[in-house]
Protein backbone atom coordinates (compact mmCIF):
# COMPACT_ATOMS: atom_id res chain seq x y z
CA UNK A 1 0.00 0.00 0.00
CA UNK A 2 1.38 3.64 -0.89
CA UNK A 3 2.15 5.41 2.23
CA UNK A 4 1.58 9.28 1.72
CA UNK A 5 3.50 11.75 4.18
CA UNK A 6 1.21 11.99 6.79
CA UNK A 7 1.81 14.48 10.20
CA UNK A 8 -0.49 15.51 12.82
CA UNK A 9 -0.78 18.73 10.84
CA UNK A 10 -1.08 17.51 7.34
CA UNK A 11 -3.34 14.46 8.84
CA UNK A 12 -5.78 15.66 5.97
CA UNK A 13 -3.40 17.21 4.20
CA UNK A 14 -0.78 15.86 1.34
CA UNK A 15 -0.44 19.18 -0.77
CA UNK A 16 -1.05 22.24 -2.26
CA UNK A 17 2.03 24.32 -1.58
CA UNK A 18 4.36 26.09 -4.09
CA UNK A 19 8.02 25.68 -4.51
CA UNK A 20 9.81 28.27 -6.01
CA UNK A 21 11.23 26.27 -9.46
CA UNK A 22 14.88 27.77 -10.28
CA UNK A 23 16.50 26.39 -13.70
CA UNK A 24 19.88 26.70 -14.33
CA UNK A 25 19.78 28.54 -17.89
CA UNK A 26 22.84 29.71 -17.61
CA UNK A 27 26.47 28.60 -18.41
CA UNK A 28 28.44 29.55 -15.35
CA UNK A 29 27.77 26.69 -13.90
CA UNK A 30 26.91 26.92 -9.48
CA UNK A 31 26.33 23.89 -7.20
CA UNK A 32 23.29 25.48 -6.31
CA UNK A 33 22.06 25.50 -9.76
CA UNK A 34 21.96 21.54 -9.85
CA UNK A 35 19.17 19.63 -9.76
CA UNK A 36 18.18 18.38 -6.41
CA UNK A 37 14.16 17.41 -7.54
CA UNK A 38 12.50 16.79 -11.03
CA UNK A 39 8.76 16.04 -11.44
CA UNK A 40 7.55 15.67 -15.15
CA UNK A 41 10.36 18.12 -16.39
CA UNK A 42 10.21 20.94 -13.78
CA UNK A 43 13.17 21.45 -12.12
CA UNK A 44 13.50 22.03 -8.02
CA UNK A 45 17.17 23.56 -7.62
CA UNK A 46 19.72 22.79 -4.91
CA UNK A 47 18.66 26.59 -4.18
CA UNK A 48 15.55 26.28 -3.69
CA UNK A 49 15.64 22.92 -2.00
CA UNK A 50 17.83 24.53 1.06
CA UNK A 51 16.03 27.31 0.87
CA UNK A 52 12.85 25.24 2.14
CA UNK A 53 14.83 23.53 4.36
CA UNK A 54 16.50 26.60 6.00
CA UNK A 55 13.21 28.04 5.97
CA UNK A 56 11.37 24.89 8.42
CA UNK A 57 15.09 25.31 10.37
CA UNK A 58 13.93 28.69 11.26
CA UNK A 59 10.75 27.74 12.67
CA UNK A 60 12.17 24.15 13.96
CA UNK A 61 10.23 23.22 17.14
CA UNK A 62 7.17 23.74 14.68
CA UNK A 63 8.38 21.33 12.14
CA UNK A 64 10.09 19.04 14.69
CA UNK A 65 6.34 18.60 16.41
CA UNK A 66 4.88 17.60 13.63
CA UNK A 67 4.99 13.82 14.27
CA UNK A 68 6.95 12.66 10.60
CA UNK A 69 8.61 9.98 10.55
CA UNK A 70 11.54 9.49 10.64
CA UNK A 71 11.49 12.22 12.97
CA UNK A 72 12.62 15.74 11.92
CA UNK A 73 15.65 17.42 13.76
CA UNK A 74 17.42 20.13 13.71
CA UNK A 75 20.60 20.46 15.69
CA UNK A 76 22.47 23.64 13.96
CA UNK A 77 25.00 21.76 12.00
CA UNK A 78 23.02 19.45 10.27
CA UNK A 79 19.16 18.10 8.47
CA UNK A 80 18.23 14.52 9.75
CA UNK A 81 16.80 12.28 7.13
CA UNK A 82 13.23 13.32 8.62
CA UNK A 83 13.82 16.72 7.10
CA UNK A 84 15.63 15.76 4.35
CA UNK A 85 12.46 13.20 3.28
CA UNK A 86 10.17 15.59 4.64
CA UNK A 87 11.13 18.59 2.51
CA UNK A 88 11.46 16.39 -0.65
CA UNK A 89 8.26 14.34 -0.52
CA UNK A 90 6.65 17.78 -0.49
CA UNK A 91 8.39 19.03 -3.48
CA UNK A 92 6.67 15.89 -5.08
CA UNK A 93 3.46 15.68 -3.85
CA UNK A 94 2.99 19.21 -4.29
CA UNK A 95 3.50 18.70 -8.49
CA UNK A 96 0.73 15.95 -7.94
CA UNK A 97 -1.76 18.17 -6.29
CA UNK A 98 -1.03 21.03 -8.82
CA UNK A 99 -1.74 18.54 -11.75
CA UNK A 100 -4.75 17.10 -9.42
CA UNK A 101 -6.45 20.35 -9.25
CA UNK A 102 -6.11 21.77 -12.77
CA UNK A 103 -7.04 18.79 -14.09
CA UNK A 104 -11.03 18.52 -12.29
CA UNK A 105 -11.05 22.51 -12.43
CA UNK A 106 -10.70 22.77 -8.75
CA UNK A 107 -8.97 25.84 -6.90
CA UNK A 108 -8.65 26.06 -3.34
CA UNK A 109 -11.09 28.82 -1.52
CA UNK A 110 -9.99 31.28 0.85
CA UNK A 111 -11.82 29.61 3.40
CA UNK A 112 -9.64 26.54 2.99
CA UNK A 113 -6.58 28.85 2.94
CA UNK A 114 -8.19 30.05 6.61
CA UNK A 115 -8.63 26.90 7.85
CA UNK A 116 -5.16 25.46 7.42
CA UNK A 117 -3.67 28.80 9.04
CA UNK A 118 -5.88 27.87 12.13
CA UNK A 119 -4.67 24.65 12.13
CA UNK A 120 -0.83 25.54 11.95
CA UNK A 121 -1.37 27.87 14.60
CA UNK A 122 -3.24 25.06 17.07
CA UNK A 123 -0.88 22.41 15.91
CA UNK A 124 2.27 24.86 16.43
CA UNK A 125 1.54 26.91 20.15
CA UNK A 126 2.81 30.04 21.46
CA UNK A 127 3.46 31.24 17.96
CA UNK A 128 5.99 28.64 16.61
CA UNK A 129 4.39 28.98 13.30
CA UNK A 130 5.40 31.93 12.91
CA UNK A 131 8.87 31.77 12.77
CA UNK A 132 9.27 29.59 9.71
CA UNK A 133 10.37 31.73 7.30
CA UNK A 134 7.18 33.21 5.41
CA UNK A 135 7.31 31.44 2.53
CA UNK A 136 7.55 28.11 4.46
CA UNK A 137 4.75 28.84 6.52
CA UNK A 138 2.29 30.04 3.40
CA UNK A 139 4.14 27.01 1.84
CA UNK A 140 2.71 24.43 4.45
CA UNK A 141 -0.40 26.29 4.65
CA UNK A 142 -1.26 25.89 1.15
CA UNK A 143 -0.26 22.05 1.59
CA UNK A 144 -3.26 21.92 3.64
CA UNK A 145 -5.99 23.83 1.91
CA UNK A 146 -5.18 21.87 -1.21
CA UNK A 147 -5.35 18.79 0.47
CA UNK A 148 -8.89 20.18 1.16
CA UNK A 149 -9.88 21.13 -1.84
CA UNK A 150 -8.74 17.61 -3.52
CA UNK A 151 -10.67 15.64 -0.40
CA UNK A 152 -13.85 16.61 -2.73
CA UNK A 153 -12.81 14.20 -5.31
CA UNK A 154 -12.99 10.41 -5.28
CA UNK A 155 -10.30 8.33 -3.19
CA UNK A 156 -7.37 7.20 -4.74
CA UNK A 157 -7.65 10.29 -7.17
CA UNK A 158 -4.12 11.92 -5.75
CA UNK A 159 -2.43 8.60 -5.07
CA UNK A 160 -3.18 7.86 -8.85
CA UNK A 161 -1.40 11.13 -9.88
CA UNK A 162 1.68 10.04 -7.56
CA UNK A 163 2.45 6.73 -9.20
CA UNK A 164 2.01 8.37 -12.87
CA UNK A 165 4.91 11.53 -12.13
CA UNK A 166 8.05 11.45 -13.72
CA UNK A 167 10.02 11.75 -10.50
CA UNK A 168 14.10 12.40 -10.66
CA UNK A 169 16.07 13.31 -7.27
CA UNK A 170 19.52 14.16 -7.12
CA UNK A 171 21.21 11.18 -5.37
CA UNK A 172 22.96 13.66 -3.08
CA UNK A 173 18.91 14.03 -1.63
CA UNK A 174 17.35 10.25 -2.28
CA UNK A 175 15.98 7.87 -4.84
CA UNK A 176 12.40 8.04 -5.56
CA UNK A 177 10.50 4.65 -4.99
CA UNK A 178 8.22 4.45 -7.86
CA UNK A 179 6.41 1.90 -6.24
CA UNK A 180 5.59 3.65 -2.88
CA UNK A 181 5.49 6.97 -4.60
CA UNK A 182 7.59 8.31 -1.66
CA UNK A 183 11.33 9.99 -1.70
CA UNK A 184 13.84 7.96 0.15
CA UNK A 185 16.79 9.05 1.79
CA UNK A 186 19.94 7.83 1.15
CA UNK A 187 22.21 5.27 3.27
CA UNK A 188 24.63 7.83 4.00
CA UNK A 189 25.14 11.85 4.23
CA UNK A 190 24.86 14.08 1.52
CA UNK A 191 25.62 17.89 1.14
CA UNK A 192 22.95 20.42 -0.25
CA UNK A 193 25.01 23.42 0.49
CA UNK A 194 28.02 24.72 2.37
CA UNK A 195 28.55 23.58 6.29
CA UNK A 196 25.03 22.04 6.08
CA UNK A 197 25.23 18.37 6.11
CA UNK A 198 22.42 15.96 5.77
CA UNK A 199 22.70 12.60 7.36
CA UNK A 200 20.22 9.20 7.66
CA UNK A 201 22.73 7.59 9.74
CA UNK A 202 21.49 8.95 13.16
CA UNK A 203 17.94 9.00 12.78
CA UNK A 204 16.08 6.36 15.01
CA UNK A 205 13.43 3.89 13.78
Amino acid sequence: MIRLLRTRVVARALVGLAVVALVATSCDYKPSDETAISVNGHVTTMAAYSKLLSGMEAGKKCIESLGVSPKISFDGQSYNAGAVRFAANLVVQNAAIDNVLAANSLFVTAEQKSVAATSMSTNCPNGEDKKLSPDVLQFLVDFIAGNAAVAKLPAGVLTNELTSLQVDVSSRIGVWNPTAATVETPPGPVKVRAKITLSSTTVAP
